[in-house]
């Protein structure tokens, strides 16, 4: 017969030798937390100060420079342009750009996203550049931002060359009085109004004295 003492010995080493493991095991796991952690925190520093420096100045550089496009951010980290704000096209346009992180927190993701709603034609709606954490490179997020940029004022513009985009409504100019199209025409927003003119001769008259044609209108 086995001796008791032997018996229970082993079983007291095999109970003993799980209790190691599993000391062990969560030993990796909060070491492993732990990392993870310090990487989220550095994320959040890198990250907001790549958005503010280079990302968010050129989004809103984008805004000012298309007269029926506007900026906001949208969080610490993400900003949207509105485009087409004035209805000029039968489409409603946004573009979004932000920043986040892979799933373990080692990349650092620049993201792409336009919208365009209907589509009606091909465009490149999502792009991404992935860079280590641990070594951002401004130069990089940059190009890259300025070249998406650069590449959705390129699919704004081909807007004009889909008809099914165009917009095409008579207007009176309320200066001179004359019927025109208001689609490529020259505008101004007066009030939250969208008034059009047939030359910037009646734009610049219209400017000087505003009320004065607004209120001569039916």
């Amino acid at each position: 017969m086995t001796n008791l003492d032997d018996l229970r010995s082993r079983i007291q080493m095999m109970l003993s030798s799980q209790r190691i493991k599993r000391a062990e095991k969560q030993q990796e796991v909060e070491e492993s937390m732990g990392a993870l952690g310090r990487r989220q925190d550095h994320f959040v520093e890198v990250a907001a100060k790549i958005f503010e420096r280079i990302v968010e100045p050129r989004l809103k550089l984008l805004g000012e420079q298309l007269k029926d496009a506007g900026y906001q951010r949208s969080s610490e980290t993400r900003g949207i342009v509105t485009l087409n704000r004035e209805g000029c096209y039968a489409a409603t346009m946004s573009l979004e750009m932000g920043i986040q992180c892979d799933q373990e927190t080692r990349n650092l993701l620049v993201n792409y996203h336009l919208r365009i709603i209907p589509v009606l034609m091909e465009y490149r709606g999502q792009d991404l550049l992935a860079l280590p954490l641990e070594a951002v490179d401004d130069t990089r997020v940059a190009s890259f931002v300025e070249e998406k940029l650069v590449e959705c004022v390129q699919t704004y513009l081909k807007l004009q060359d889909i008809p099914a985009y165009r917009k095409s409504i008579f207007r009176r100019d309320p200066v001179c009085g004359m019927v025109i199209q208001s689609d490529g025409v020259i505008s101004v927003v007066h009030d939250g109004k969208m008034c059009f003119f047939c030359s910037e001769v009646c734009r610049s008259r219209f400017l000087e004295q505003p009320s004065r044609y607004v209120a001569g209108q039916s």
